[in-house]
């Protein structure tokens, strides 16, 4: 079955009880997560041997995090021990016609300060057969660009299956230069998630217009990127929440041919890490040799059940994400 690893930054998240917002002695929960954290610990509850590289300050809430992921069966050894700071950000939820809010604090976090040569590329390689990264992981900074293009360069000439999430987050950097960083490393990839930040030629400087763009409009741009990049497999979802907080799920996937997903829909009580539980979905399914009307299946009912639980990532069966697939009371066929 192989190894998946993948590299990114573990962060902490604040959020506030009960959807309250910021405020002077309110209660606030933290969690363990980031992205790639959260991708590897779904994959390994569902017996996928993973791994994450990252860094951590040597203190004892990073011996607890560690501690986190090691119990969801997380291989920690690629965690680096160095620098002084770990990554945080606040979030308020969103609640009916209040929108999410999100701080960022992770300026000179050790994961930013994490250097190529600060690691041994082969040995950290040794085994691996699927590697994942995400453009949240290359906006952290010079360091991280440089030392995720180093291992995947490595990655390429050994044949290891690599996948590319581009998530784009504005507060951490400008869409111009998303586009530049995907772009530069989209040549390296078997599977892409999502159809921006990212640029099929030097003037495909816009973002592309989700919000008023037909299906077709997404098609053709999912098949122009797949030409381009020579993509084994390209994926992009559509989600919508209502001002009651009813959240709607749905994907499209193309490989030789294009596939559309069930579309699911929850009550949401936590939004984020659900698209993380799409892409470990679909990795899992991909790993399974699901056909790829399967594994956009799988991850939607991935993300919609993540929707449903509290925290970053999630611990369930890959029977549980089943019986959604099956619910008639939450899948529109």
């Amino acid at each position: 079955m192989g190894r998946f690893l993948s590299i990114g930054e573990i962060l902490v998240r604040f959020t506030p009880k009960a959807f309250d917002v910021y405020g002077n002695n309110n209660e606030f929960e933290y969690f363990f997560g980031g992205s790639e954290a959260n991708i590897a610990s779904t994959l390994s509850y569902w017996d996928i041997e993973s791994s994450i590289l990252s860094a951590l300050p040597d203190n004892t809430l990073s011996k607890n995090i560690k501690r986190y992921f090691r119990g969801l069966g997380v291989d920690v050894s690629n965690i680096v021990t160095k620098g002084e700071k770990i990554g945080l950000y606040f979030l308020e939820r969103n609640s009916g016609v209040r929108n999410s809010s999100v701080i960022y604090d992770r300026k000179h976090s050790s994961f930013s300060e994490l250097k190529a040569e600060d690691i041994d590329i082969s040995k950290v390689l040794e085994g691996v057969t699927w590697l994942h990264f995400s453009g949240i992981t290359l906006a952290v900074g010079e360091n991280s660009r440089n030392l995720v293009k180093e291992i995947v360069k490595e990655a390429k000439r050994r044949n290891i299956f690599i996948s590319i999430d581009l998530n784009f987050r504005s507060k951490m950097c400008s869409a111009v230069d998303a586009k530049k960083y995907m772009t530069e490393l989209a040549p390296y990839a078997d599977v892409c998630f999502g159809i921006e930040p990212i640029m099929v030629n030097e003037k495909d400087t816009e973002m592309f217009d989700r919000e008023n763009s037909t299906k077709e409009d997404i098609f053709a741009r999912m098949k122009e990127l797949k030409r381009e990049f020579q993509f084994k497999y390209i994926f992009h979802t559509e989600r919508t929440n209502d001002k009651e907080d009813n959240n709607s799920y749905y994907a499209y996937g193309l490989g030789e041919n294009l596939q559309e997903s069930i579309k699911a829909s929850t009550r949401m009580i936590e939004r984020v890490g659900s698209g993380d539980a799409f892409v470990a979905g679909v990795i899992y399914s991909l790993i399974k040799e699901k056909t790829l009307k399967e594994a956009l299946d799988f991850g939607v009912a991935s993300a919609t059940l993540k929707c449903t639980i509290k925290g970053d990532s999630m611990a369930v069966e890959p029977s549980d994400v089943e019986k959604i697939i099956c619910s008639k009371n939450i899948i529109d066929r």
